[in-house]
Formats: C-alpha cells, structure tokens, sequence
C-alpha cells in the first residue's frame, strides 16, 4: 500500500478553499491538460446530504486509474474519500486549518494499485509512496492557483 501525508499553506480564506474542495465535478478545472499528476474527470454519480459518490478518472505520472469514490464532506473542515471500486482502493482524510497567511491544507492518503499494470509502474518509477505524495504535492499546487486566482498549470 503506498501512503503519504502531504501539507500546504494555500493564501486564501478557508471558505474560498472549501467551496473548491466541495465542488467536486470541478477538480479537473484546476490543471492543464498536459499537467502529469491530475484528475482528468470526475462526474458525480449520486449525492445524500453530505456524502457524494464520484467517478475519478486521474492520472498519476505515467498512471491512469479509474474509480469510484465515496466522499463525506464534513464543510469547511474535512473531506474523507473512501475508494468503494476500480483500480484502486484505499482513501483519503483531507482536512483545512485557518493560518494568518491563509489556509493549511492536509492529506492523508493510503492507496493501493489494484491492476498489475499499475503495480509494475509504481515499483518501476520509484514506488507508490513518491508517485503518491507528488500527485497531492501538484494537486495542493493546483488548488492553491485556483483559490489564489491564478491560471491552471
């Protein structure tokens, strides 16, 4: 299973960042097209009152997975995903803190590759725990211009 636990202090208001992260369909407008580490899609396929079930096409460096998650949002506070089918398993606990300078951001994420062909890259390039810690490394960095107003990367 590959882990990492990754933090960035975003220079927006906490309720800027969590209208963001809230908005789910509209992860795959934070990057460019050509950016390596993105969600490329993310089409909501049911929402309960605080939970929202989502289908996640990303990529990662090299690697393409497609799953279906489960997101519990707790506003303006945390985001926990549990990955419920795909290519993957595992999830996520997301979580913001108000700063001076803004707003921290927090990952922890546990994933792990359910294909043999993500296996193989992931231990070719490095293994899971850098290819995942640089995907949230980017995807902090994507979130940060996007609540600071600037063009995706």
């Amino acid at each position: 299973m590959a882990r990492a636990s990754v933090s960035k202090v975003i220079y927006a208001p906490k309720d800027r960042v969590w209208a963001l992260l809230a908005d789910v369909e509209g992860w795959p407008s934070w990057a460019s097209p050509n950016t390596k580490n993105r969600v490329i899609s993310h089409p909501i396929v049911s929402r309960e009152g605080n939970v929202v079930v989502c289908d996640e096409y990303e990529q990662a460096g090299l690697i393409r997975t497609r799953h279906r998650d489960r997101y519990t949002l707790y506003p303006t506070e945390r985001l926990e995903e549990e990955i419920i089918q795909g290519d993957v398993a595992g999830g996520i606990i997301l979580t913001l803190k108000s700063t001076q300078e803004g707003t921290l951001v927090h990952v922890d994420a546990d994933v792990l590759p359910r294909n043999m062909w993500a296996r193989f890259l992931s231990a070719l390039l490095g293994g899971g725990d850098k290819i995942l810690a640089q995907f949230w490394v980017d995807l902090f960095d994507q979130l940060a211009a996007k609540a600071e107003g600037q063009p995706p990367r």
